[in-house]
């Protein structure tokens, strides 16, 4: 498998095909290799939307790609605790899967037109069958965590894909934060589609997703019945940073670790990483340390992150820290430092846009509602 001129791209999602790209662009011979049998993958998450802060200058310079092409920005977005909404900044939007409207599409017909050779339906049991200086961007693949000594732990939900037939939504973001998940829900409208996904990096029971649903009826009027369950998913979890060269192997996207330790935004890690592995097939020692300096604040985040999850009553808590920032606002400042490469603190934008214009009899009132959720 490969030759000298050939470099192997097991994966093609997001960090797969973008590493494909750059690659192609210098000159390159690439072979992308992919278990699923189209674009799209596996998962079941897909087709899907997610909501994600993003530098749009900063990811086009990196990547040389028309993200105006690939992202929205939304238009409402919502922060629900329980019932009761915090608004915040509006994020970008981005649809993952095989649909024209996909970004996965995009960068699939980009790397085409770069002459970059796809496999589909090519299953590869074992990584380290490959060429070294491979690159491995497989997602969430417990196989491919175990062959290179990645920390694995596995998460449950459930998510739902529905046709939206109110025009008026399009471009909006909610989300929930809540005693059922120790994580958070959200909603992405985009496209003529809802995408919902309740998840938790714990385990999840039914009761969770009833609670959820009577929560989704109350803020926005939504009844859905055609909700996926999403057991044993797997994620990278380690304190450490994310890898990028192990065994002579190069490791992109969630592969790697890439994902934001608080909220799980991965389109930062995937696309950035996809740039940086395609730079370490010929400077990896200095890919290596752009990796390290796009991800210094990691573990901190993480650990942050950790420390509130395992709080008796976490989704309360939060709530008290999203009604008082001057209190706790050096928290929120870490654990929002942990997306890969965005300068800027998307949890401040969060609260500093719920908190415009609000006074302390707003506040006040918040407290009383805190503890009769």
């Amino acid at each position: 498998m490969g030759t000298e001129k050939e470099t192997v791209v097991l994966g093609a999602g997001l960090a797969g095909m973008v590493a494909s790209i750059i690659l192609a662009r210098e000159g390159r011979e690439v072979r992308v290799l992919e278990s699923a049998k189209g674009l799209g993958g596996n998962s079941p998450f897909h087709p899907s939307l997610h909501a994600t802060p993003i530098d749009m200058d900063k990811v086009a310079a990196w990547t040389g790609l028309d993200t105006n092409r690939m992202f929205t920005l939304g238009n409402v977005s919502e922060t629900f605790i329980g019932t009761q909404v915090f608004y915040q900044k509006p994020m970008y939007i981005v649809e993952r899967g095989n649909r024209s409207t996909a970004i996965d599409t995009y960068l699939f017909e980009e790397a085409e037109k770069l002459g970059v050779a796809f496999e589909f339906g090519h299953h590869v049991k074992d990584p380290k069958e490959l060429p070294k200086g491979s690159i491995i961007a497989t997602g969430y693949h417990p196989s491919m965590y175990k062959a290179f000594n990645m920390p694995c732990a596995k998460g449950e939900g459930y998510n739902l894909i529905a046709e939206n037939d109110d025009p008026s939504l399009e471009g909006n973001v909610y989300s929930w934060i809540a005693p059922y998940t120790k994580d958070y829900a959200y909603g992405c409208v985009l496209n003529g589609m809802r995408y919902l996904l309740l998840f938790s990096r714990f385990s999840m029971p039914k009761e969770a997703l009833d609670q959820f649903q009577k929560d989704l009826k109350a803020t926005l009027g939504w009844e859905h019945d055609n909700w996926g369950a999403i057991r044993n998913h797997p994620y990278p979890w380690t304190f450490k940073r994310p890898k990028l060269l192990v065994d002579g192997y190069i490791l992109a996207g969630a592969a790697g670790n890439n994902i934001d330790p608080m909220g799980g935004f991965g389109i930062h890690g995937a696309i950035l990483s996809g740039v940086i592995a395609a730079r370490a097939v010929s400077s990896p020692e200095k890919a290596a340390e752009e990796l390290k300096r796009l991800n210094k604040r990691f573990t901190v985040a993480a650990v942050t992150f950790e420390s509130l999850k395992r709080m008796p009553a976490s989704a309360r808590f939060y709530r008290i820290v999203l009604s008082y920032p001057e209190l706790f606002g050096p928290m929120m400042f870490l654990m929002g430092r942990g997306i890969p490469g965005y300068d800027r603190n998307w949890c401040t934008e969060v609260i500093n846009g719920y908190h415009k214009g609000r006074g302390l009899g707003e506040r006040l009132s918040d407290m009383k509602k805190i503890f009769t959720y």
